[in-house]
């Protein structure tokens, strides 16, 4: 190789090193800048909510009025109002871990008063018809490892907003497309509520999770089933808000 290919190999070499240094850095920057300040608690939100993924929170976003956004350590949050009720809205990703990582994120930073996992889920209850809206009093980890309570009051809430009362959810790390995996009893099946409620109740904030059937276990599901289901967790959601107007927690 002649010195002119090896100098310009040199230089492609150290080009390529510093774009590489330069996107982690602009990563690690964008991970963890926090652009909230004091915007979330000025804004005095009665409660957080928390969705999975995009269809989930746009289905519900698009119903209320949407005030600001900020980011802290990569993640969006909204402050916004729904009859008058201020409330924060973020998303947690999907999984178990992500959606700990998140909640815990957010308990440290800000003030919650109440933090509410709202969005669909599936369930071994082949009776129970897509779009169905439950409140499930316990959830735990598909491997019954670990049980979490939701506050007794926003489970009750969440029934007068709508929601029907069911005793136990589960939270997988995968889609579970089995119900002979799942533990006696349970009604729901998802990849977070277990999770966001552990971190909730060992912060000593007031949780619940509000979620719609969008799919049976063992059986099939469409786009327009999590559409639909999307949208009946949204609406009993919000009258959820509606109801947390000046209640204590």
């Amino acid at each position: 190789m002649t010195r002119s290919k090896i100098l310009l190999v040199r230089t492609v070499l150290v080009a390529l090193v510093g774009a590489c240094v330069c996107v982690f850095l602009g990563y690690r920057w964008y991970s963890t800048r926090d652009t909230c300040g004091d915007m979330l608690d000025a804004h005095a939100p009665a409660l957080y909510v928390v969705h999975a993924f995009e269809l989930e929170q746009d289905a519900f976003l698009r119903q209320v009025t949407v005030e600001g956004q900020c980011q802290y350590r990569g993640v969006s949050y909204s402050t916004a109002r729904h009859a008058g009720v201020p409330f924060v809205s973020y998303r947690s990703g999907v999984g178990p871990e992500q959606a700990r990582t998140t909640a815990v994120a957010t308990l440290e930073r800000f003030a919650v008063p109440a933090l509410v996992m709202a969005g669909i889920a599936g369930s071994p209850d082949q009776f129970l018809p897509v779009g169905s809206v439950l409140v499930a009093k316990q959830w735990g980890d598909v491997n019954a490892t670990y049980q979490v309570t939701a506050t007794p009051a926003l489970v009750a809430r969440a029934e007068h907003a709508g929601a029907l009362p069911t005793t136990y959810g589960v939270t997988a790390h995968k889609f579970v497309a089995n119900s002979s995996k799942l533990p006696a009893g349970a009604t729901l099946v998802d990849m977070e509520s277990a999770a966001v409620l552990a971190a909730a109740v060992e912060a000593g904030v007031p949780t619940v999770a509000i979620r719609a059937v969008s799919d049976h276990v063992n059986g099939e599901d469409t786009a327009a089933d999590w559409d639909h289901a999307a949208q009946e967790a949204a609406l009993v959601t919000l009258e959820f808000i509606r109801l947390s107007a000046d209640v204590p927690y």
